[in-house]
Formats: structure tokens, sequence, C-alpha cells
């Protein structure tokens, strides 16, 4: 359908109106378009489309008689002709194109009739006409249409716009555009100029409007919901969508909306989710809806989803959602009838919404996938591999490596409550003490992380510090018990009741530590019982501001997106006073946690923090513009809107600029604290950079884009830029290991600046979060080895592989979750903590604050899914895993997931990746199969018996017989088939041809050992076990014992060029290059060159014995085979071919037979066993394509190769 659109929106490069033309030129409207050029031009028109137009244009005589009986049999044979000619828009419409001429005639023709019924019709057909004129008459379809409406009855068959096409429709839906634009605005389109009046078309706004409707609703009906969102959100009336949807387009019309979502200003982003979640609720998609609610932080929304379905088993699926955001449980509260008390939660929502059985099922996860037995720091370390300088010993026990593997042992064994430091150690042999001072703190601290989500069994390990008469492992222990709860709820609230006591405690260790304990347990909860706790220590003067900033940071956990008044005025004062007094306080180090927990109360809320910032601009501070900045960042998390990030770029441009100022003043001013202060307004610079990503990281195109200008900001920026681009890159791909950014990070971790080197190790560790991903833990092991003598550098690097295999692969740190729409606040709260500790890592993190790593904690949640029955206890379900494709806006019913590979549920799930049921036998309860999704068995899948009938469901006895039925003899039938299932699975395990080496069973020895690719590759066992390979050949410089067999790429024309030709010219040049007395002798020189002759020829036969296959190392001999490959599979017309399929087939098999003898040995090799996966599908993809290309070669080849076309062929399950 796009050839007909050449000859509608027809572009000249210069305006037509304006040329000059001659006085003899025809009418405007002829030659004005390639495709309606006139026929002299052209061919002669054949009988048939002459005898169409004659009609046509005896038509138009018709009309313009004065007998007005013939007008409507003429405007209705019109309407006939013109509608069945653009059913089909393959081809130029032949009537429009014909009628064009006459189309002036017919608009002044128009004007003289009086309104009646046919002058309605008449504007219809002058609407359609007007297509082909509208690059000189713009808008002249909608302005006959909407004649022909005031003119037309309501109820008139002809008032659909649809009945005129498709195309007809996209025109008209255009043109509504630009003429609600032109009269909203007072725009002048385009074609219009100043010097033309301007057409007043007839109809209001609501005219405009309830066509527009007409259209969309046309355009709903024919798969074109893109085109009719598009339209309804032009005429500011997208929030009318829902009464036009139905069952069939309700869920593309959604999908479209939420993506369009980041690239809407506001209020039309937020207005566009309450759309979208409007049209959910009347389709009883509950759990869809409720993920927009969160999205839009609406507690009201919230509370309606949640109490909305009837069925018990879909409020369990809306409580696991609810639990993964870390809502208020207060917030789906409905209140009683008195209205004075609110009515509780069920206790089996309670289990759901408390995350209570989380740590069960993760252990059970980890269980599955063979992680459940704890890690060792030098599983992690991998100390053999690392590229060790010599003559340099480290040493293992010193403080800071301890402290390295404290962090790492915490990361790795993370919620599995068993690693061998910690939890497993004996009594008197325990990791704290072989730490010192703050360090134990972190030590007992990792045991919150160890346990973590586990209350119960958590406590009773902990519990026992918090007696220790030593003051750092009494405060590493609070800290632990805050930590244990993140995430997870109790009714006994053990977290508050154990660290309320330490708040107002004289030591600084022990009350931070319960500060931040109570942030960590009760992130997300909005509890006023806290905040009337720790808000007093906020605003207290006699207070550090240590103290204050981690008391206002624990806050901000727990009321991260809550808006609360009380908070962000009580921090505003504090802050205000503090300038009044001229305190020094504003200036230390812990000053910018205050302003971060300001910003973490604001997180998501947009310009609902327009008056905070305002009231901040009057504290002529430093840390005024820092807080400014944070406080912005923090409102548009994850919105990807360019304008904030645009003035957050104009914020690190401002540095650059004043570069050159600054040092024409330092050349006047010689004072040492002016500088000083010149140097900590940088301050502000290192958040704008970090506020770039957590704006754009919840958009993709804005993500990748805020990359470029991050390379930008490392080349051109400031020493504070250039330290925070590490971090601001590690936040926008977090848990999200891409392979640019991985090359990136690597060498911003080689920079000159060690700050820089450190940030950009930290962010390496971020980015690849949970993922265990092989490149970057060696990317760290060579880190390991470069900076072995930096112990500071060193220290991150350990902290850095820790992270990376966090909780054994199976823990991620991405905020986003649901398909990656939807944006976890606590989880930003806990890496933005961390990344602002960053900012001053040698002051904090790299100090005696090393304990700020642990704020990660609610960040950390399982990447899994686990698929539950209607009791909550695990099913195993095949599942499909996949990359993510948006097909959002595509035609039909694409694939959501590409590359697949077939799981049984519990599975593994990436950042990236999505998963489907593999069969119809469940019905999940939540469309995206992620965290916790409950199934249900599928009345569909079951086999009904064909002789029941459907009154039979309506009789009494029923029930009666179909219990009797069952009682019968169902042990023994029960038990005969589960016997006859087993036999039955093992004679298909017997006959069915492994899909890795292609091969049944009992058939492997014989028919691999007999086919082509075996006999073409070298037989190491027989290559090991010659005794006697060398044979002597004559060549040009002697006799040479040549081996049977050379390795290292040597053929025969390599071969004689070695043999033959090396040695000959050796001797002559070694002749050529004696003292010239040498060369005077005949006889003397030919005695020469037969002894270097004789010299050469024994190197020849040093060679040879060198370049003997059995000398060669696994890659050679890997090499020779591959040369051998590509020889015998190539054609004989093109005998080194190695782009030919079958060539590529045979290498692909010989490497999975390789890959498949290697992992029989090394069964935990995992890395190796998804590549064997991926060699798997591969190769089944290439031989498919063989197959679908030429049967015959197809055949050929899979019995040369000894594979079965079962193991190619069809869903592979490897």
């Amino acid at each position: 359908m796009s050839k007909p659109q050449e000859f509608t929106i027809k572009v000249q490069s210069e305006d037509v109106k304006k040329k000059e033309k001659p006085l003899n030129d025809k009418p405007d409207y002829e030659g004005s378009s390639k495709l309606l050029k006139d026929d002299k031009d052209k061919e002669e028109l054949s009988e048939e489309d002459q005898q169409l137009k004659d009609q046509l244009e005896m038509l138009v005589e018709r009309l313009k008689e004065s007998n007005t009986e013939l007008y409507r049999p003429a405007l209705e044979t019109l309407r006939t002709l013109i509608r069945t000619s653009t059913s089909s828009m393959t081809s130029v419409p032949k009537p429009l194109k014909f009628l064009r001429p006459h189309y002036p005639d017919l608009q002044a023709l128009y004007e003289t009739w009086k309104p009646s019924e046919d002058k309605s019709l008449f504007a219809d057909i002058l609407s359609v006409l007007a297509m082909t004129y509208s690059d000189t008459q713009p808008r002249g379809t909608l302005r006959y249409r909407l004649l022909s409406a005031e003119l037309r009855p309501s109820d008139s068959p002809l008032a659909d716009p649809g009945n005129w096409g498709h195309e007809y429709v996209r025109h008209l839906a255009a043109e509504l555009g630009e003429e609600f634009a032109a009269r909203t605005q007072g725009e002048l389109l385009p074609e219009e100029t100043a010097n033309e009046p301007k057409v007043e078309l007839p109809g209001t706004l609501d005219d405009l409007r309830n066509l527009a409707k007409q259209c969309a609703t046309f355009l709903l009906g024919h798969n074109a919901e893109p085109d009719a969102v598009d339209l309804l959100e032009e005429l500011e009336i997208i929030d009318e969508i829902p009464q036009l949807v139905d069952e069939n387009t309700y869920n593309r019309v959604c999908q479209y909306m939420i993506r369009c979502v980041n690239l809407l200003p506001p209020p039309d982003d937020v207005l566009f989710l309450r759309t979208a979640h409007t049209i959910y609720i009347q389709h009883h998609k509950f759990p869809e809806a409720i993920a927009l609610a969160i999205r839009l932080n609406d507690q009201e929304l919230i509370k309606e989803d949640f109490n909305a379905p009837a069925n018990p088993l879909m409020k369990r699926q809306l409580a696991f959602i609810i639990a993964r955001a870390q809502v208020p449980i207060e917030w789906l509260q409905l209140p009683t009838e008195d209205d004075e008390e609110e009515e509780e939660v069920p206790s089996d929502l309670l289990d759901c919404l408390y995350n209570s059985k989380l740590s069960q099922h993760f252990r059970e996860f980890g269980k599955e996938l063979g992680v459940l037995e704890p890690k060792s720091l030098e599983d992690v370390y991998k100390s053999h591999l690392e590229n060790t300088r010599p003559g340099i010993s480290a040493n293992v026990d010193s403080a800071r490596g301890n402290l390295a593997g404290t962090f790492v042992n915490a990361f790795v064994n993370a919620g599995f409550g068993n690693d061998k430091l910690m939890v497993m150690a004996d009594e008197g042999n325990s990791w704290i003490y072989k730490n010192k001072d703050h360090g134990m703190l972190s030590a007992a601290a990792s045991l919150g992380l160890s346990l973590l989500w586990d209350i119960d069994v958590g406590l009773s390990h902990i519990d026992k510090y918090t007696y220790s008469s030593e003051e750092h492992i009494k405060a590493g222990a609070l800290f632990a018990t805050g930590m244990l709860n993140a995430g997870v709820r109790s009714d006994a609230d053990y977290a508050l009741s154990l660290l309320t006591d330490y708040t107002d405690n004289k030591s600084v260790p022990l009350r931070t530590a319960s500060f931040m304990g109570l942030g960590l347990a009760y992130a997300g909860t909005h509890r006023e019982d806290i905040l009337s706790l720790l808000l007093p220590f906020v605003a207290d003067d006699g207070s550090s501001m240590e103290i204050a900033s981690l008391a206002a940071l624990a806050l901000g956990f727990i009321f991260v997106g809550a808006k609360n008044g009380d908070i962000s005025e009580t921090i505003l004062q504090t802050l205000m006073e503090k300038f009044e007094r001229n305190d020094k306080s504003l200036n230390e180090k812990w000053a910018r946690f205050m302003a971060l927990a300001l910003g973490l109360n604001y997180l998501g809320h947009q310009d609902a923090s327009d008056a905070t910032i305002e009231t901040l601009k009057a504290i002529d501070h430093p840390i005024s513009k820092t807080a400014q900045i944070l406080v912005e960042a923090c409102s548009f998390a994850g919105t990807g809107n360019v304008l904030k990030i645009q003035a957050m770029l104009h914020h690190c441009d401002e540095h650059i600029n004043s570069a050159k100022d600054d040092k024409e003043k330092e050349k006047d001013k010689k004072d040492s604290k002016d500088t000083k202060e010149e140097k900590r307004d940088d301050t502000f610079q290192a958040f704008a950079v970090i506020a770039i990503s957590l704006i754009a990281m919840g958009e993709e195109i804005g993500a990748e884009m805020s990359l470029r200008q991050f390379n930008h900001l490392m080349h051109y920026g400031e020493p504070i830029i250039r330290k925070a681009v590490p971090l601001a890159i590690g936040l926008v791909s977090t848990s999200n290991p891409q392979l640019p950014i991985l090359d990136t990070l690597s060498k911003y971790s080689h920079d000159n600046d060690l700050q820089v080197a450190i940030n950009a190790i930290f962010a390496m560790g971020l980015v690849g979060a949970g993922t265990n991903n092989a490149r970057l833990a060696q990317m760290l092991r060579q880190l390991a080895g470069y900076y072995q003598k930096e112990p500071d550098t060193l220290f991150m690097v350990r902290i850095a592989q820790g992270m990376v295999h966090m909780g054994k692969g199976t823990i991620t740190l991405n905020p986003f979750f649901a398909d990656r729409s939807i944006m976890s606040r606590t989880a930003v709260a806990g890496l933005l903590s961390v990344l602002t500790a960053f900012t001053d890592s040698k002051s904090f993190i790299l100090d005696k604050y090393h304990w700020m790593l642990y704020f990660l904690a609610p960040a950390m949640y399982p990447r899994f899914l686990i698929t539950l029955d209607e009791n909550l206890e695990s099913i195993p379900v095949t599942v499909r895993v996949g990359q993510a494709i948006d097909v959002v806006g595509q035609a039909g019913k694409p694939r959501t997931i590409s590359g697949f590979q077939t799981h049984q549920a519990p599975v593994r799930l990436g950042t990236t990746e999505r998963a489907e049921l593999a069969t119809e036998e469940y019905i999940p309860f939540n469309p995206t199969l992620e965290g916790f999704v409950i199934l249900q068995k599928n009345p569909a899948s079951r086999t009904l018996a064909s002789s029941s009938s459907q009154t039979s469901l309506f009789h009494t006895s029923t029930s009666a017989f179909a219990q009797a039925a069952k009682r019968k003899g169902s042990a023994q039938i029960k038990k005969a088939n589960i016997a006859k299932i087993e036999r039955r699975e093992q004679n298909a395990l017997l006959n069915r041809p492994s899909v890795v080496l292609g091969t049944r069973p009992n058939e492997e020895a014989t028919k691999w050992a007999n086919c082509d690719l075996a006999k073409v590759l070298v037989n190491e066992a027989e290559l090991r076990a010659t005794t006697n390979p060398l044979v002597r050949e004559e060549h040009l410089a002697g006799s040479i014992e040549i081996p049977q067999q050379l390795g290292f790429g040597v053929g025969e024309e390599e071969k004689k060029l070695l043999f033959d030709e090396l040695p000959l010219a050796s001797a002559h040049m070694s002749v050529v290059g004696r003292p010239k007395r040498d060369q005077r002798d005949p006889s003397q020189l030919g005695r020469i060159l037969a002894e270097e002759q004789d010299a050469e020829l024994r190197k020849a036969n040093l060679l040879a014995k060198a370049l003997d296959l059995r000398n060669a190392n696994a890659a050679g001999i890997a090499f020779e085979n591959r040369k051998r490959i590509i020889k015998a599979f190539s054609t004989p017309e093109n005998p080194f071919n190695p782009g030919r399929t079958e060539v590529q087939a045979a290498l692909l098999t010989y490497k999975i037979r390789n890959l498949w003898t290697h992992l029989t040995t090394f069964k935990r090799d995992v890395g190796n066993r998804r590549a064997l996966r991926q060699l798997v599908h591969q190769r089944a993809k290439i031989l498919r394509y063989l197959k679908g290309v030429d049967q015959d070669r197809y055949d050929i080849i899979l019995e040369r190769l000894a594979l079965e076309p079962e193991a190619v062929e069809g869903e592979l399950v490897v």
C-alpha cells in the first residue's frame, strides 16, 4: 500500500504556487503530479479505461444539468465507482485520476447547490477527490467531510468514514491532526503563507474530536492501533480510548501506549499510564493494571486493584507483585463500615506480602541449579590464573586482604546462609577476629548478607554478637540485624525492637549502625513510628553532621518516594539554620548524604519537587547546588526526560567553561583558602554526571545515548567529572554486562588517576553483578595482577570479583523488574547511596566506612522464575527462555523472545531475557513470567470423552458417578499407567538420538568411526604410538628425514619452500655475506659453499623433526584438523572453501565433540556448557538452511557427519 501514497504526498523541490508560468501553460492540476500527467504524454488508454473515463465524464455532465432528478443516481454511481477502486490501493485509483481535471469545476458546482442530502453525498465525493489536490489545497478532504456531516442525518449509513477505505481514513486522520494544531495553537502550516488568506474550515473542536473518534474506531478495527492512539493523542482525547477498544485490540493498544510513555512530556506520560490502567481494569487484567499503579506510585489505585479480584489465587499473585515492589502494606487495607478501623489483610496474603518464603524458595532454587554449596575465596579469586609478577608475594593475612575477603564472602554466598568464614565457622576460629577495629564491624555485619531474608535463623546467629564487649562487633551485629530484614517483613518487628535501644547511645558506631539498620530493614515501608523516632536526630543542633546525615539517610530509605512533608521541611530547616549560623559542618563530607535523603523523599515524583528546589536556591552554599541536582535527578529518575538530561549536561559544562577564568584568578589570588573553596565547589559536578544516568536508565535509547555523552565527558571533563563517569556507566547498565561497556570500563580501570581507576573497577563489579560473566572475571583477574602493589586498588578489584559472583550468579542488582517496566525505588535508593559514597571513595569506602557497601542490600533480589501451584508449592514446568524482543506495533502475533532455550522451572533469568510457557498445560496468573508466578491447570488442555454430552454436566448424579469411577480400581490403574509411562520414556530415550553427538546411544561407536569426519581427523592415540615416523626423502639440498605427518599448517607448497628452496638460498646468502677476500679464490669459494650447504642440510633435518605433528600441542592439532576438514568438505572446483555450508557444519560438529569430551570430565564448567548449547543450535540453524536450499546435499552431509535428522530438526533441548 505504499505506491498509491506517491500521488497524495508528492513533494517538489520548489513551491508549485511560486513558479512563474508562461501564459499558454495548462491549468494547475495538469502535470502537478507524476502519476496524473496528461494522456498525451502516456500510452493510449485501453478500451476498458476509455469506457470508464467516458462514463465518469458523462456523470459529471449530468451533475451540471438542471434536472435535479438525475443528481442522486449520478452521485450514487460515482460513489460506487470510487469505493470499488479505493478498496485496493495496490495501483493508482483510476476514477480519482480521471476525475482530477474536473475537481475545480465540481467545487464551483457544489457551491451552487442548496442544502440537501444529495449535497451531503456530493461533499463526501469531493472529500475523497480532495486527496489528489492535497499539494495545492491543504485539508480539503477534512473540509468537505465536515460540510457533509452538517447536511447528513446522524443515523445515515454514510456517516462512517471507513466506508471510503483505509487510505481515506489515514489521510483524514493526518488532516485532523494538522487542523487541530492550527486551531489550538494558531499556527500557519507550511502550505499557508502570510500573503494568502487562511481558509476557515467548518465545524467546531468538538466536531473534530467526534470525527477523530470515528476514524480511531475504524483504525482499531483494522489492525492500526498505533495510528488510532496517535490520532487521539494529537486531538487531546486519549482518555476516551477505553470506550473504543474491545477484547481483540485492548492489549496491543495498551502495550503501544506504555511504550510511548518514555517519549512523552509531562503530564501526557501520566495520562497515558492512567488510561492504559483503565483499559486493563475494564478487561480484568489485574496484574498488568497493578503494575501500572505501582509505576504511578498511586496509593488509591494500588488499593483498588489489589482488592478488586474475587479469585483468591489472583489476589495472591498480586501480593507477590506488591511484595517485589516493596509497596507499604498499610496502603492495601480497606476501611471497615465504621470508617474507624481498617480491615486486616488475611494471613495467607500476608505471607505473600511479607516475602516470608523468599529465603526458602531461594535456597531450593540454588539446590536445583547446583550452587547450594558455599564458595571459598579461592574459588572466586582463582589466584593460580592471575598474572602475578615474579618476586612479589602478597601478604595473605594482611588486614586489607582479610577485609576484602569479608565482603567477597558475603556477596558470593549471600542468601544461602552456609558460608564457611562466618556462619559455619567454629566459635574459636571466627573470621571477625582476623580484622581490626572498623574491619570487625564489616565482618560482623556480613552475617546479615550471608543470612539475607532468613529472619528466624539469621537472628539466632547474630544474637550472640550483640552481647560482645567489642564496640565494633556489636555495631556490626546491629547493622546485620537490619540488613537481614531487607526486602522481607515480619509481624514481630524484631529489627525495630532490637535497634531502638541504641539510637541514643553515646557510641557513634552503635548509633550509626542502629540508624542504618532501621533504614535497610524498613526500606520503602513509610512507617510513621520510625519517623517520629529518627526525625529529632536530624533537627538536633547538638548532633554531629555524621549522626544527622545518617539519620536523614535512614529516613530516605524508609520513606523513599513518599514525598513526606515532615522530612523535607526538617532537612531544609536544618540546612538553612546551619547556613545562617555559618556552621562549618555544611562543608563536611557527610552533608551530601543529607542532600541525598532529601532527593530520595521525592524519588519518581517529577514536578512535585519544584518548591523544594526553589527553597534550596535560597541557601548560598555549595551544598545547596548538590542538593538541587540530587532532588531534581531523583524526581525524574528512570523517566528518560531529555530536558533534564540536558540541564545536567549544562551543569557539567559550567566547570569546563570557567576553567580559563579560574586560572586567571589564580594568577592574581594567591590565597590558598580561596583555592580550596573553589575546588570544593566541584562536588556538584560529580552528582550531575550520576544524575544523567539516573534519569536515562529507564529508557533504552536514552541510556545508549548517555553512554556517548559519558565518553565526551571523560575526554574533556575535569578530574571531578572523570571520577564520576565510571559510576554513571555502572548505574546505567547495572547487572547487564554489555561488551562495549566492559571494554570502556576496562580502559578506564588503567587510568593514571587512581581514583578514576578505583571507581571504574567498582563500576565493572556493578555492571556484572550476579552474572558470573567469564570475560569480566578474566578482566578482574588481570587487574589483580596489574595492581598487586596498590592495596586500595587491589581491595576494590576483590570487591568487584565478589560482586560479579554475587549469590553465585543468582542475584541481581538491576532496579527494574516486571519485564523492565517497573523501577524498584528501594533498589535505586541502595544504589545511589553507594555511588554517593564513591564520589569521595578515599574518605568513605577506602577509609573506615567500607560498611557502606552493604547499602546494596535493598537492591539485591534473586533473578529467578519459580512457578507455583494453587497451594503455593513449587512445580516443574517446561519454559522457554530467550532474549526479549520489542514487538509493540508489529503486525500479527510475532514471537516475543529470540534464540530461546527450553528449560525446566525454576530457571535463572538474565536482565534482558524473557520467559514463556512451552506448553498450554497451565495458565499463568501473571503474563510476565518473572519472580513468583502462580499457575492453574488449563481446562482446555484436558481430553474430554467424546461421548459425554453437555446436558450430562447438569445431571444430579454426575458427580456421584464420577467419584465412584475414580475409586474403582484407581490404585491398580495408576500403578499400571506409571509403569507404562516409564517404559515408554526409557524406550524413547534409548532410541532418541543425542542432540549433541547426533547419534543414538547404541550406534555411537560404529557410526562415528565410519563417518567421513572421523576419518579426516587426526587420531591422537595412533599418532603418539607411532615408532618410526620418519621417511628419508631426496631434496635439492640433499637427503632429509621427513616425518610422515607435518603439523603447524605445513602443506606441499610450504614443504617445497622449506626443504628445497630455503636451504640453498640460505647457503648462497651466507657465501655472499662473506668478506671479499674469500670470494676471490674460486676453489676457496666452492669449499665455503659446500660447508654452508651441509650446515643448512643439518638445519633442515632439525626443522623437519621440530615440525613433526607429534610435537604439536592441542592448539596445533586443532589447527591441523580444521585444515583437513576444510579440504575434505570443500568442492573439487574450489578445494579450499571455508565459507561452504558443509564445511561450516563439519567445523561446528568438530568443536561440539571436543567440548562434549571436555565437559564429561569437567561437569561444573558452566561457561563451556553454555558455549556447547549455542554451538548445537548454531549447527542446527546452518543445516536447516541447507535443507531448504538443497535436500540432497542436506542428506549427504548428515551421513558424512554421523548425524540423525532428529538431532537437528524440531525443538532441541540441550
